[in-house]
């Protein structure tokens, strides 16, 4: 069973640790100058989870070879299944990307290329054309999250999603899919409903001006995990098929 744990810094701010059922923290809160308010912060996060959690039962995995939907949303073309050289097999499933602000296109089309998988950037602009028909680029509306409702209307079970966007990982975790965000961080079920939670609580704290809102630069040990994080998703997908 997990548990919040309050204690002071040495700057005399109120924090909390998130623990697992084995005792390991698995995330510090910022700063707090009462401790009321970081009570507060602990009640709002146990509120907002379990809900969370609730709606992210994964769906059986679609007993057809092919979900009928269609990736490049061209109304009754099929989807496109890669027959991969000497394996006598096929994978159907794509790698969707949330293209807008995302640091590891080039790692997604490495390891994309190394399994032989399909890739479909999905952005508002800015995306760079691609002579390889196995990449695909969407431009949608300028719309409020345009490129979220598209990748969300279309990723089912054993496709995977590539998006820092907590929201959005909600919804694909929720139809199924694998879901990762560019440092690596895996969204699943056991722990979608805590990061929809942390992310309430920190808009929640920027808006009251508790917090700043600074997030950590994106690092080589980021790239590095997130390559290593795709390419096993990857493998996970292509044996589920």
């Amino acid at each position: 069973m997990y548990k919040f744990e309050i204690y002071q810094d040495k700057a005399g701010e109120y924090r909390f640790r998130f623990k697992a059922s084995n005792g390991q923290a698995m995330f510090s809160s910022e700063g707090y100058s009462a401790k009321a308010s970081a009570v507060s912060a602990i009640e709002s996060i146990k509120k907002k989870t379990y809900p969370a959690q609730q709606s992210t039962t994964r769906r059986p995995l679609s007993p057809e070879p092919y979900p009928a939907r269609s990736p490049l949303g061209r109304a009754t073309l099929p989807p496109v299944v890669r027959e991969v050289a000497g394996l006598g097999r096929s994978y159907p499933f794509m790698i969707y990307v949330d293209a807008d602000a995302c640091p590891v296109k080039p790692e997604i089309l490495k390891v994309a290329e190394r399994h032989n998988l399909e890739v479909t950037f999905v952005a508002n602009s800015g995306l760079r054309p691609s002579r390889d028909p196995m990449v695909h680029n969407v431009i949608v509306s300028a719309g409020f999250d345009a490129a979220d409702n598209w990748i969300a209307e279309r990723a089912g079970p054993t496709d995977i999603v590539v998006t820092a966007d907590v929201p959005l990982a909600v919804r694909c975790v929720a139809s199924g899919a694998l879901v990762t965000g560019p440092t690596g961080r895996v969204f699943d079920e056991t722990n979608i409903g805590m990061a929809s939670a942390m992310r309430d609580l920190g808009a929640h704290l920027r808006e009251t001006g508790e917090s700043k809102g600074y997030n950590a630069a994106f690092s080589p040990r980021d790239r590095s995990k997130f390559l290593e994080t795709l390419d096993r998703l990857c493998r996970r997908a292509k044996s589920a098929t």
